[in-house]
């Protein structure tokens, strides 16, 4: 049996602590009351376990990020967690010692409210809105209380199943409970709905259209951040790059015109990076920017994120086409490739299937994608659309989101041409290693509202340095995270 605890390696809850408390698994002292201390300290221990949802521990982080929500339910709401507390000082429950923590059996079944953030989505190079529209609220930080609470399903065990050997698993809906927290669920399956399950996905015979929306008025802020890792091998000499970088944008949806077109504007308010390779480093914050680098190549990758910094993009959408209809940059503005950015906007326009879609329905995309120091490559994306979850409520407010999933099954080079920090490529033999992209899609508000992303190239290539064409080997990994700010 593995010696993995996800307790004591995610959260650094002590072994005796088993089964965690709710106050355990937020990592806040016994009988907390501070109602906004309660929010934060639960953002940040889903920030902590969202890492994981993507690898092979993908199925314990699902089940983590259940417990964590169903945590912070329970303490939000006073009258739960007055009971809770009150349980929790008697250290019985229906006569039986639990050494002070609380198992959810005897619990009034009662349903209390709670009102839940929305988090959205901003893309990061050249940040773009399309995917955010519609007022934001807090992700991780930064975090807004709800002025109502929602109603939410009665509290469950939390205690995990191979630590609790005494447990009988006496029906059917108990199996299939089990079977969705441990990430096994047959996404095709019929089966009856309950108030308790923790991942709920659309019945086949129900058709979804995944339509964006541009509301007017819209304003909202979001973050994106993207970590680079890149080994380049160049006559037998290896060459590691990393870089960390996040920006944070501000847009809006103007008004509607007659023709039906809506003007937006992208502007990027922040950015924060870290560039290292071959023994040297540069740290950029756009509010302390600092001296400018002495050294010509990391003043160059310097210039690069300066560049991002307060850059404004001006667009319009027309709703009766679904189309970009013009880009612009305002009058004195760093130039920018505007077809490019028009490009990308629209393939993000183009992400979904005009047609209805049922779980399991699957289609492709041609993407051109900037990954960073000077990779600008072309995919060939696998999407599928698993369905309709609701483990993922906490992220829009109560409301259940649409699970889109994707793979890469080929990549070119598709920009022969350095776009300043990386060398020229003349030629290139690529594969993709891995790729996993997940997406969650808000349908009420026409948005995405979350995304992450890895993928992993390598290959080949034919680089060209001072005018002398060399052969390299690349291995290249980037991993994105996005989400919507208040």
């Amino acid at each position: 049996m593995s010696d993995f605890d996800a307790y004591a390696d995610w959260l650094k809850i002590p072994a005796d602590r088993r089964p965690p408390t709710h106050y355990d698994l937020l990592g806040l002292a016994q009988a907390e009351a501070d109602a906004d201390r309660i929010y934060r300290a639960a953002m940040d221990r889903m920030g902590l376990v969202r890492r994981y949802h993507l690898g092979a521990r993908a199925a314990d982080a699902l089940r983590l990020q259940n417990e964590i929500s169903r945590a912070l339910d329970c303490l939000r709401d006073p009258d739960q967690k007055r009971r809770y507390d009150e349980q929790l000082v008697s250290k019985t429950i229906g006569g039986q010692t639990i050494d002070g923590r609380f198992e959810s059996t005897s619990v009034d079944m009662q349903a209390v409210g709670l009102t839940r953030p929305d988090i959205g989505l901003q893309p990061l190079r050249p940040v773009d809105p399309l995917d955010n529209p519609g007022p934001a609220a807090a992700s991780t930080g930064g975090v807004r209380l709800a002025s109502k609470p929602a109603r939410i399903a009665p509290e469950r065990n939390t205690r995990p199943i191979w630590q609790r050997p005494w447990l009988v698993v006496s029906s059917a809906a108990a199996v299939v409970l089990l079977a969705g927290l441990m990430g096994v669920l047959a996404l095709n399956s019929n089966r009856k709905k309950t108030a308790d399950d923790t991942t709920e996905l659309a019945s086949p015979a129900n058709l979804v259209t995944l339509k964006r929306q541009f509301a007017e008025g819209t304003d909202f802020r979001s973050r994106r951040s993207r970590k680079i890792r890149r080994t380049l091998t160049v006559d037998g000499r290896d060459i590691p790059t990393k870089v960390d970088i996040e920006l944070v944008a501000h847009a809006t949806y103007g008004k509607q015109d007659a023709e039906k077109n809506v003007p937006a504007q992208s502007k990027i308010e922040s950015v924060t990076g870290n560039f290292s390779t071959q023994g040297t480093s540069l740290a950029y914050d756009s509010a302390r920017p600092g001296k400018e680098a002495s050294n010509p190549k990391l003043r160059e990758i310097g210039d690069q994120f300066r560049k991002l910094d307060g850059r404004v993009v001006n667009y319009t959408v027309s709703l009766e086409t679904n189309k970009i209809v013009s880009v612009e940059v305002p009058t004195g503005e760093t130039p920018v490739n505007l077809d490019s950015i028009k490009n990308d906007y629209q393939q993000k326009l183009d992400m979904f299937p005009a047609t209805p879609l049922k779980t399991g329905d699957k289609w492709q995309q041609t993407v051109r994608e900037d990954l960073g120091l000077g990779h600008v490559y072309t995919f060939k994306r696998n999407y599928e659309y698993v369905g309709e979850v609701s483990e993922f409520a906490i992220l829009a407010g109560g409301r259940k989101l649409d699970k889109i999933t994707a793979t890469d099954s080929s990549v070119a080079d598709s920009n022969n041409a350095s776009r300043g920090m990386g060398p020229r490529v003349k030629s290139s033999e690529l594969k993709v290693e891995s790729s996993k992209h997940t997406y969650l899609f808000d349908r009420e508000a026409g948005r995405l509202v979350d995304a992450d992303s890895e993928v992993r190239i390598s290959g080949n290539l034919v680089i060209s340095t001072n005018n002398v064409a060399r052969h390299a080997v690349l291995d290249l990994t980037v991993t994105t995270r996005e989400e919507e700010l208040k």
